[in-house]
């Protein structure tokens, strides 16, 4: 029983170099991938037209908000105190007022790039697919590998491949 299961390691590790050395290995960068990409930039172009415009609404109100602050300031010992404590209350409730509808955008921004990213990974696993098969690969490895010879990078194709998408 142990000869044979000797016999199994042996010809294991004696074929395993003959085996690797057919086995054609690509890494590619998926951060490079994702900050490089055409689409990257046209998904930021959305995103950009998509909340330029509560993204403008958010400074109107902060810009509101420090007027508000410097005039209470600037008046707070001409004030009554009546008058000073209802501006005080107002400065407060618009400042609720954009941290709610700061939050709200925040997670709504996040919320559409993770959609975004999520669509744009698919478009990665289709062309970083159509490369490996052209390109007769057994394995392709991503960002996880320790040290690859820059040989085997692959990530400039499939950028080539993904600009031709656009």
């Amino acid at each position: 029983m142990m000869k044979k299961l000797l016999a199994v390691l042996l010809m294991t590790a004696v074929s395993l170099p003959a085996w690797s050395a057919d086995l054609k290995v690509g890494v590619i960068s998926m951060q490079k991938l994702l900050t490089q990409a055409p689409q990257v930039e046209a998904i930021n172009q959305k995103l950009q037209k998509r909340f330029s415009g509560p993204k403008d609404e958010l400074d109107k109100m902060a810009d509101d908000i420090q007027k508000l602050e410097k005039e209470i300031k600037r008046n707070e010992l001409m004030m009554t105190e009546s008058k000073l404590k209802k501006s005080k209350e107002d400065m407060m409730a618009k400042i609720q007022a954009y941290r709610a509808k700061e939050s709200r955008l925040s997670q709504e921004l996040k919320t559409v790039q993770q959609q975004e990213l999520s669509v744009f990974k698919g478009v990665i696993a289709k062309v970083l697919q159509k490369v490996a098969t052209e390109g007769k690969y057994d394995l392709i490895l991503n960002d996880g590998v320790m040290y690859a010879k820059p040989s085997l990078d692959i990530t400039d194709k499939i950028l080539a491949e993904l600009k031709k998408i656009k």
